[in-house]
């Protein structure tokens, strides 16, 4: 639904979309595509994680700092959560994200290689239990989730979004919202000629997510720090309301 939405709207604004197009390269005045030169002023590479465009433009020096395994599935229930759960065990954590009326994604992430979705499950006996009455909807797939950060997301021409520029783990929930965020400075440099805005503005952006998956991971590595933390946002929910509220950046 978001995709479509994103697609309409682009094309009421009048963006060309080319369906079932290669990009082969960049060229000193443009992008190859389907071996084509297409003449263009600027080049932005919105293209994942594992992206292209960045090797293309020499641009995927920088720093790795976490690098966990994810695996995910998604099911039907007569009870979604209102809002996202994350269900902790001793070295993996368990999502729960309503996506439906009637359907949610459960994801589990952990450092080490995991054997099964079921398996994995099965570890998580709160999250086990909230999926007692639920069936599964999709098959299970799986991912790597990576916390880098690039020393530059701009050259002369080319500019990276999204996970392209670099990216946070999972457990901050922000991939989105970094990559509209980003947009958006990327509009103003591109108004003002200058990509350079961009630059400054991204390191800007990435600070607090960075920030913030530093401080929710410490409770990954160390039982006694999730204890505690837990026990304290229990005793003061006022304490959890306003982490949450820098975190979404209110």
């Amino acid at each position: 639904v978001l995709h479509t939405a994103l697609i309409e709207c682009a094309e009421r604004l009048g963006v060309e979309m080319q369906w079932e197009t290669r990009v082969g390269g960049l060229e000193p005045d443009g992008v190859l595509l389907n071996g084509q030169t297409i003449r263009c002023k600027w080049v932005v590479g919105a293209d994942g994680q594992n992206s292209q465009v960045r090797k293309w433009a020499g641009l995927s020096a920088g720093k790795e700092f976490e690098r966990r395994v994810a695996l995910r599935q998604h099911f039907h229930t007569a009870d979604p959560p209102q809002f996202v759960e994350i269900h902790w065990g001793e070295d993996s954590q368990g999502y729960i994200t309503p996506m439906a009326p009637n359907e949610v994604c459960v994801a589990i992430i952990a450092k080490r290689k995991m054997s099964s979705f079921d398996a994995e499950l099965a570890k998580l006996p709160t999250l086990h239990e909230r999926l007692r009455n639920a069936r599964p909807s999709s098959a299970v797939r799986g991912a790597v989730t990576l916390s880098n950060r690039l020393r530059r997301v701009h050259n002369e021409r080319v500019a990276l979004v999204g996970e392209a520029s670099g990216s946070v783990d999972a457990i901050t929930g922000q991939g989105l919202a970094l990559s509209f965020r980003q947009a958006l400075t990327l509009a103003r440099a591109f108004a003002a000629d200058d990509l350079s805005i961009y630059g400054r503005m991204h390191r800007e952006i990435d600070a607090l997510p960075q920030f913030m998956r530093r401080t929710m991971l410490l409770m990954d590595k160390s039982s006694t720090v999730r204890h505690r933390a837990l026990r304290a946002f229990q005793a003061k929910p006022s304490l959890f309301a306003r982490m949450l509220a820098v975190h979404v950046g209110e």
